[in-house]
């Protein structure tokens, strides 16, 4: 569906690069690379995603599970081998997403 590409497209564009994915599943498999978030970045987002870089070790891979709940979907950060992760680690990388869902700030 179109949630299922673009959640794809905001994954990639918040540095946690596709790996590879089982729609059926919900799952995405991705690797966090910040440089290449970087390279497309400017000023704000370099500023803007400073903090939540540091809680992030490069080349880390994540698990991104995505579940229907009513109306919203919920997204559910996990460790490579499908554990919780800390709550800064996870906070981190919804940050991230969050970013990419709302890049400029609150509009409303």
């Amino acid at each position: 569906t179109g949630l299922w590409r673009r959640m794809g497209v905001l994954l990639d564009r918040a540095a946690l690069l596709v790996d590879d994915q089982d729609r059926s599943e919900g799952v995405y498999y991705v690797t966090f690379r910040p440089e290449a978030h970087e390279r497309r970045g400017g000023f704000f987002s370099r500023l803007f995603s400073t903090g939540e870089s540091a809680r992030l070790r490069p080349d880390t891979q994540y698990q991104i599970h995505l579940r229907q709940a009513g109306d919203w979907v919920q997204v559910i950060p996990r460790s490579q081998a499908g554990e919780a992760l800390s709550g800064g680690e996870a906070a981190a990388v919804l940050e991230r997403i969050e970013q990419e869902l709302n890049p400029g700030g609150n509009q409303g």
